[in-house]
């Protein structure tokens, strides 16, 4: 199964905005994991995905591969990119 990983910050502003058409597209493709990761509690993860951006799209498949990267709030990146794995 693939998965979207949603880098944010509660702080950024972009991330905020970037949230209800992750939560449309959550609704929309059933296949796809959609899961959220707050970089201030998960400092390990965002090392571990290079994440210097906010927000940032990771997309993996089942081995944990990364398939795709977006920085910032590049929505119809974003949507090409999920659209292209569901």
């Amino acid at each position: 199964m693939i998965t979207v990983i949603d880098f944010y910050a509660n702080w950024c502003v972009p991330c905020k905005t970037l949230e209800p058409y992750l939560e449309e597209f959550q609704k929309m493709y059933s296949n796809i994991n959609f899961i959220k990761i707050n970089i201030d509690n998960e400092k390990e993860m965002a090392e571990k995905y290079n994440i210097s951006v906010l927000p940032t799209i990771v997309i993996i498949d089942d081995t944990q591969k990364v398939l795709s990267t977006i920085e910032g709030f590049d929505l119809k990146k974003i949507t090409n990119e999920i659209k292209k794995y569901a």
